[in-house]
């Protein structure tokens, strides 16, 4: 390799670094609207996996449209337990949210939560923990009825954490792993018309 082509390289490297850090720092918008939506149309499929989970109170579906796709939620109330079952547009199972709080989360979990945000933000209140499981039906069903975590079950927590930045009051939704690595940062924006450029 010549030396030329070694600081070339170098550089492209430098770049790509830069590049990665800065995505990492500043978080994508996510601009999402529920609207209310019945029963009849609801993908099958989605109506069926709810009855295979053994979800016995009726749910109430939204679909959710976002800046790139669109999905349908189900929201109900199962063994005093909030949930929310999230489906593509097909009605494909996307994951499963149980609303928990803060006690909730394992102890080091909650630490490492806790720390990011600290470091993230001078003030900040976690409005909304929730417990996503991904995974077949009958480990979620296992989960549900009796607790048991099967190793196949696949578990995150998303957090939704409201701050005061630059004299404005803003929310950004976190995806952490079961350990309490960010794996996603997103600030939420209730308008589309709030500062988003593309």
């Amino acid at each position: 390799m010549n030396m030329a082509h070694g600081n070339g390289l170098l550089k492209c490297i430098g770049i790509l670094i830069l590049l990665f850090v800065s995505c990492y720092g500043f978080a994508q918008p996510k601009y999402e609207k529920e609207l209310r939506i019945t029963k009849t149309e609801v993908p099958q499929t989605a109506v069926h996996f709810l009855a295979e989970l053994g979800i016995e109170n009726k749910p109430t579906w939204y679909q959710e449209i976002g800046l790139r796709d669109t999905s349908i939620e189900a929201k109900t109330k199962h063994h005093k337990q909030y949930l929310s079952i999230e489906f593509s547009s097909q009605g494909a199972f996307e994951d499963l949210e149980i609303r928990i709080s803060k006690k909730d989360l394992p102890p080091e979990t909650a630490k490492a939560i806790s720390e990011e945000c600290a470091n993230s933000f001078q003030k900040y209140q976690m409005k909304r923990i929730q417990l996503q499981l991904k995974g077949s039906i009958s480990a979620l069903k296992s989960y549900l009825d009796r607790g048991h975590v099967d190793t196949a079950l696949k578990k995150a927590y998303e957090v939704v954490v409201a701050v005061k930045e630059d004299g404005s009051y803003r929310q950004y939704e976190y995806l952490f792993s079961d350990q309490g690595a960010v794996l996603q940062k997103t600030r939420i924006v209730r308008h589309i018309s709030d500062n988003l450029e593309y």
